[in-house]
Formats: C-alpha cells, sequence, structure tokens
C-alpha cells in the first residue's frame, strides 16, 4: 500500500497546471495549447524528489510523452501514464489500468516547492531537481 501511495504522490506532480479546453479541434488545441506547467511555473516534465510525512525521499521522472516513473521504497521503480485534465491531474499506473487515480497539488512554497495530496490524503512534498534539455533556453554566447 506505501508503494501505491508513494507513485501517486509522483504522478501528481503538476495538478495546477491551468490547462484548459480551447473549444477547438484536438489538432487546434496541440497547435495552440501552451505545454502545461507545474505549478513551481517550470515545465511539466523533468526530474523530481518526493518527500513522504515520514521524510523518505522518493525520485520521479516525468516524460513529456505522457509517461512517469518512480523509484520506490523497496528499490524498484513502477510507471504508467499520467494526463492533465479539467478536473486536475490524473494517472495511470501499468497493470492497474481499470483505477485511475487524480491527485491535488498545492501552491508553491517560498523556497520553490509545493505538496501534492493523493486520494487517501496522504501529502508529499514535491522539489523539482532538473527538467529535461530540450525544454531548458538556449545558452547565450554560443558560437
Amino acid at each position: 500500500m506505501h508503494r501505491f501511495a508513494i507513485i501517486l504522490g509522483a504522478a501528481a506532480l503538476a495538478a495546477c497546471s491551468g490547462a484548459e479546453d480551447s473549444g477547438g479541434s484536438a489538432e487546434q488545441a496541440e497547435e495552440v495549447a501552451p505545454a502545461p506547467l507545474a505549478p513551481d511555473g517550470g515545465p511539466f516534465v523533468g526530474t523530481f524528489i518526493l518527500i513522504d510525512a515520514d521524510g523518505n525521499e522518493f525520485v520521479s521522472v516525468m516524460g513529456a510523452d505522457g509517461r512517469f516513473s518512480v523509484e520506490n521504497l523497496d528499490g524498484g521503480s513502477s510507471e504508467g501514464d499520467y494526463e492533465v485534465t479539467e478536473t486536475g491531474f490524473c494517472i495511470v499506473i501499468d497493470g492497474d489500468e481499470e483505477n485511475p487515480r487524480c491527485i491535488v497539488s498545492g501552491e508553491v512554497a517560498e523556497d520553490g516547492s509545493w505538496v501534492n495530496t493523493n486520494p487517501e490524503g496522504e501529502d508529499f512534498t514535491i522539489r523539482r531537481v532538473s527538467a529535461p534539455e530540450d525544454a531548458a533556453p538556449p545558452e547565450e554566447g554560443g558560437e
């Protein structure tokens, strides 16, 4: 059960993305909709540290392809799909496709972290480690 709670916390990295339906076709939405942002204003994708109420730390990687992975307490990892919806951020864990889960993110704190709450009411503090290279701004002064 604790492993599942960690996965839920990991997958909720950007529940407050601010994504809205533009009312157009899916093709139009892809062309004009900006990429969803995490509560800290950074890109939705990247590597994050999750800290549970007991102080345990986990690493989660959120991919631009809608996939995530999270390191579990036992040293293994779990993977699945994530999607930002009108109601928040939802995940589907591989092997548990019939049980989608939605998580809520809180406001960003002064230190850049935020708290995600899973459906069981468990809180995880989220801290960004890195963004993917393609999300980084171009270097200035390059040749």
